[in-house]
């Protein structure tokens, strides 16, 4: 076992000294098969399971683009080519390095740090109050990482799926807000006629304002926060914090919209 890491690392430090010094080099059908092996396992994974293991940072697209730079590549084999050296030498150092020997199927890790941390006392007391939504959003959280290696790819995505979903609950909680504030323009409302008694009905609608209001402001901050960092970064500051915090955070804006 030792032998073989040690031989990987090798290899990986290889390609990578190659893609820093590309005119010492000839372009060789050996990487490029290599690559190539390598990429075509990555592509069976994608077809697979849109949540492979084998592209914590590569996209199908990706993939495909990089398979026909190879295939340009082998036309000049024999030939001192520092473009397609670097392309050959840093696209295998990539590969090696993400190279996953997990499941295929992130849904199936049980190991790791995230995977195997128990709820806390405060995070299973808040959820019920929460709608349970931040049991939801500590799933697909979760799903972003590999042990502690960050998938780009699908960090991406679902901060653009909950990009949406709060710009959903801002609108929703906008239209709710101007429609308790039609209601309290109504004098009828108020049945006792004094500003020392505020009827139920008030009562109830001044804390849905209230409701409303945090729903919208806590919406469009985290909105501003993920739109301003890149995935990574966002995806590498929840390991630096709790996720659960994070996913509470994340439940927010729906909880305070249920409860207005």
């Amino acid at each position: 076992m030792l032998v073989t890491m040690w031989s990987h690392e090798t290899h990986t430090s290889l390609r990578y000294h190659d893609s820093l010094f590309p005119n010492t080099r000839l372009i060789t059908r050996g990487p490029n098969n290599y690559l190539r092996g390598l990429i075509i396992h990555a592509l069976y994974d994608v077809s697979m399971s849109e949540h492979s293991t084998g592209t914590a940072e590569s996209t199908a697209h990706q993939l495909t683009t990089m398979l026909q730079a190879i295939s340009s590549a082998e036309t000049q084999v024999g030939q001192s080519a520092p473009g397609s050296v670097f392309v050959v030498c840093r696209s295998t150092h990539i590969r090696l390095r993400h190279k996953l020997m997990t499941s295929l199927f992130r849904e199936q890790q049980a190991s790791g740090p995230l995977a195997t941390a128990m709820h806390t006392y405060t995070f299973r007391f808040i959820s019920p109050m929460l709608f349970y939504t931040p049991e939801f959003h500590l799933r697909i959280l979760r799903g972003m990482y590999e042990d502690t290696l960050v998938y780009t790819s699908v960090a991406r995505e679902t901060l653009q799926k909950l990009n949406e979903e709060w710009q959903d609950f801002v609108l929703n909680a906008a239209v709710l807000l101007n429609a308790n504030i039609a209601l309290l323009t109504i004098q009828s409302v108020d049945g006792s006629g004094t500003s020392a008694t505020r009827s139920p009905i008030q009562v109830f609608s001044y804390v849905s304002m209230a409701m409303s209001t945090g729903s919208i402001v806590l919406g469009l901050l985290l909105v501003r926060q993920t739109r301003t960092k890149t995935p990574k970064s966002v995806a590498a500051s929840m390991l630096a914090h709790s996720i659960q915090t994070r996913a509470i955070l994340y439940s927010l804006p729906y909880a305070l919209l249920m409860w207005a």
